[in-house]
């Protein structure tokens, strides 16, 4: 089995599934490593390989840290100063069982050929998962449907499995694994640099002008004035994925952790968080609804004056007509799920 990594300077989220007998990162890298085939000087190119919870940093073509080898069921954060391509081969792929705890899980994906998420995800995913995060895709796991722009797993690649429990996972794929296979793993960014830190926002509507959204729409995400993501919305609970400050020279004024994210469409024009969380949380998701006007600006004139503070009173006193319009959205101003007279006072 072969595979061939085409990968970006900066942060790349790989694995490495073959079964070989020697896994320790000291020779991994190495070109006299015979399983690796590149005309790169490969180890000169890496400045670490990150995995869940350990490190090895390359100081001098020398690994330092607490990783000592490269496990076929994980994935890692492989982070290189200029781009490079290579080819991996091996004599299997590791099929694996993945202990999964709750929280966060950077594990392989054990095969040779691009697999539709729908075709490799057992049926009992919506029992343990409640998402899943890729290289800039992710997958939302709600209400028993599957939402986001990771539609397919991809030989070569790692993949963030966002668990709610202890269990067990396999992915459950019936495919004749006896032909060599040879697959492109290629990774890209849009006008902004890939991290290894990301947090996800999953935005389930859109309002525009009083109106629900139904078109599909380009929209950015900034983080102290930086641009940090984009992705066209075009279906409820489309994801937006924001990029962090991991540390490295690329992503230095990137998102931090608390930060608040913007949002705006492809003319600049800014859309409101006006359900869900905006704070940057590295590695984690948020449900969102957005709209071109501010929470509290109920006639949608953009401008929050006497007029607002009529209408929400009007839907302070009829609270058993309610019904989750946008205009109810805007009113509940502190978003706790009932328009009282905090929202009132917040909006005067």
């Amino acid at each position: 089995y072969y595979y061939y990594y085409s990968l970006n300077e900066g942060a790349n989220l790989l694995s490495f599934p073959t079964a070989e007998e020697n896994n320790l990162i000291d020779d991994f890298f190495d070109n006299d490593n015979p399983n690796l085939i590149t005309n790169y000087d490969m180890q000169s190119y890496i400045i670490s390989i990150i995995g869940e919870g350990e490190i090895g940093l390359n100081i001098n073509n020398e690994w330092q840290g607490s990783l000592d080898e490269i496990s076929t069921e994980k994935g890692y954060w492989l982070i290189l100063d200029e781009p490079i391509s290579f080819l991996y081969s091996g004599s299997d792929i590791a099929d694996n069982s993945y202990f999964l705890h709750p929280g966060s899980n950077l594990i392989s994906f054990p095969y040779a050929s691009e697999i539709h998420i729908n075709d490799a995800l057992p049926i009992y995913t919506t029992d343990i998962l409640t998402a899943i995060i890729g290289q800039n895709e992710s997958l939302l796991i709600y209400n028993n449907q599957l939402y986001g722009s990771l539609t397919h797993f991809k030989p070569g690649n790692g993949y963030w499995f966002i668990a709610n429990d202890y269990s067990i996972f396999n992915y459950e794929i019936n495919e004749n694994r006896s032909q060599e296979n040879y697959k492109n793993v290629k990774n890209q960014t849009r006008g902004f640099n890939q991290s290894v830190f990301q947090s996800i926002f999953f935005t389930e509507n859109i309002y525009l002008s009083g109106q629900e959204n139904n078109e599909e729409l380009s929209i950015n995400i900034y983080c102290n004035n930086q641009l940090v993501g984009n992705k066209n919305w075009v279906s409820q609970y489309s994801d937006l994925i924001a990029m962090g400050n991991d540390g490295y020279e690329w992503t230095s004024e990137y998102c931090e952790i608390g930060d608040d994210v913007t949002i705006k469409d492809n003319i600049g024009q800014e859309l409101n968080i006006i359900k869900g969380s905006k704070q940057w949380i590295p590695n984690n998701f948020s449900i969102i609804t957005l709209s071109d006007v501010a929470s509290g600006d109920l006639n949608f004139d953009h401008i929050i004056n006497i007029v607002d503070i009529v209408v929400m009173v009007e839907h302070i006193i009829d609270t058993d007509n309610l019904s989750n319009t946008h205009q109810q959205l805007l009113a509940d101003i502190n978003q706790d799920e009932i328009i009282n007279v905090a929202d009132l006072m917040i909006n005067i």
